[in-house]
């Protein structure tokens, strides 16, 4: 009924549906409720046969399936084509979107800081103008004279034109227009689905669509902005689109019905919402996840500086644009090291050099333009032999040891102790013993661990143990306890003397080592 977008047809299906008892039916009976509406003969010969032979099986899906099959399949056409003709689209032609094509012909105009139906109207004004591409980003319209279809060959992935996409004009029922969103400057991402037992909780319907194939009911499901999973039944054909995120371990529909199964939609990083400090990483539309780690990159800080004399080489150049969006555009552009930038112009130009504050600067300043150099983080820093990278090194600026690293320790070997301390994490499979160590140094408050050759399993604690510790019994398998040599950063000086500068490099626990006259 809501798909009838009228109150009229709500009430008309909600009636009907109250006297022949389907108020309790959940998959399909939104289709349904919107095929009653309808006063064709076929549905109603369908409702007339069913509740003569068998009254207990005139579900939505049974009346649907059997006699509604043919107005089901003509309304989910209509309702199709009145989305395409709510599109934005200008002059009466309809435009597809798709990544952005190999061969975009020529250029045939461009139009900075307009936006996507400014665009369309722009291309249907030029005669040449036979698909463009747009960016979302820099609101630029580059208008081209090639044909493109969605068969057209893609341009290899680049770092510097990852928000361009391109769009090219359609027939209003074409194949591609009836599979459209309705609101096309959204991207449509192809979406993996897992196939599990109909869920007992599906979540309100979507949409329904009847004679198509699991393929094309992942499509629309990728399609339709408000579905996370849907039902499907190989026999029927019938694919029924849901609003639930479903996980695999939800409780199954008892009993299960005919064949159907839900199909889970696998979540794509481009939904995520990465924490501050952070942006969503280049290619969020086409990698699995919904985590920091998986969909972000850190985001780097700038120091504006007087205009360079040695640039580097451009890398990429966009206008009109604000400081902060050329800032984002050179964190996701993985050459881009510094960039030039006019507040006047609002023009941004990405560049290639490591800059740094004492380089030369420009003797004949350009306008208003400066430089703005990136602060390197400590992810891209090599750090020496006996310390190890920072866990967050990709939150941290800094390119020396110091800021970016920790030393490594060294373990010593003994029978499992009686007292452990304290877990400070799950227990990890599947790790060497040297990668169970590096575990141990990455994390600050561990200081020893139980580990087993035979199950590979690695146990961090925060009990500084020593050799002379009571061993456990009995002993657990083959565990054994690795005890860390301490640094000298965790001893405690006695009176006139200090921790000396480099005590986190050192090993020890006695001012000898560790100290130094004040």
């Amino acid at each position: 009924a809501p798909t009838l977008g009228s109150s009229r047809g709500r009430s008309i299906a909600r009636t009907h549906l109250r006297s022949v008892g389907m108020l309790t039916v959940a998959t399909g009976s939104m289709l349904a409720a919107a095929v009653i509406a309808s006063a064709s003969s076929p549905w109603t010969s369908a409702q007339a046969e069913c509740l003569a032979t068998s009254p207990s099986r005139c579900s939505a899906e049974h009346l649907l399936l059997q006699g509604g099959r043919e107005l089901a399949s003509k309304h989910a056409k209509t309702k199709h084509e009145h989305l395409s003709a709510e599109t934005p689209q200008a002059d009466g032609r309809l435009y597809a979107r798709r990544s952005l094509v190999a061969d975009e012909g020529n250029g045939a105009g461009t139009r900075h800081g307009v936006s996507l139906d400014e665009c369309k109207v722009a291309c249907d004004s030029e005669p040449a103008c036979r698909s463009f591409s747009y960016s979302d980003f820099s609101r630029t319209c580059y208008m081209k004279d090639q044909e493109v279809t969605m068969e057209s060959a893609p341009k290899e992935r680049r770092t510097w034109d990852w928000h361009l996409r391109t769009y090219f004009p359609v027939a209003p029922n074409s194949t591609v227009a009836l599979s459209m969103p309705v609101n096309d400057s959204e991207a449509v991402p192809g979406h993996r689905y897992v196939e599990r037992t109909l869920s007992a909780n599906e979540g309100r319907g979507v949409h329904a669509e009847l004679q198509v194939t699991l393929a094309e009911c992942e499509k629309l499901c990728d399609v339709m902005e408000a579905c996370r999973s849907f039902t499907y039944s190989a026999t029927q054909r019938a694919c029924f689109l849901k609003d639930a995120i479903v996980a695999m371990e939800d409780a199954a529909r008892v009993p299960q019905y005919l064949d159907y199964k839900t199909y889970i939609q696998v979540q794509l990083c481009n939904s995520h919402v990465c924490a501050e400090g952070t942006i969503l990483r280049l290619d969020a539309d086409s990698v699995e996840g919904k985590d920091d780690e998986t969909c972000c990159q850190p985001k780097h800080s700038y120091s504006e500086r007087t205009l360079l004399a040695n640039e580097g080489h451009e890398i990429y150049a966009e206008f009109p644009v604000t400081l902060a969006e050329c800032e984002d555009l050179c964190d996701l552009t993985g050459t881009c090291r510094s960039f030039a930038y006019s507040t006047e112009q609002q023009s941004c130009h990405l560049k290639d050099k490591a800059a740094t504050m004492e380089d030369a600067e420009r003797a004949d300043r350009n306008l208003d333009y400066k430089t703005y150099v990136q602060l390197p983080l400590c992810s891209s820093h090599v750090c020496a032999e006996g310390t190890i990278l920072r866990l967050d090194a990709a939150s941290i600026l800094g390119q020396d040891g110091e800021a970016c690293c920790l030393p490594r320790h060294s373990y010593a070997e003994r029978t499992l102790v009686a007292n452990e301390g304290r877990g400070l994490s799950m227990e990890s499979h599947h790790l060497t013993l040297t990668e169970c160590e590096e575990l141990c140094d990455l994390t600050l408050a561990c200081r020893s661990f139980a580990y087993s050759a035979e199950q590979q399993s690695c146990y961090l604690k925060d009990a500084s143990v020593t050799m002379d510790d009571a061993a456990r019994v009995p002993q657990h398998l083959d565990y054994k306890t690795y005890v860390q040599d301490p640094l000298c950063s965790n001893h405690a000086c006695n009176s006139g003397m200090v921790l000396r500068a480099n005590a986190t490099a050192i090993l020890g626990d006695d001012d000898e080592t560790c100290c130094e006259s004040r």
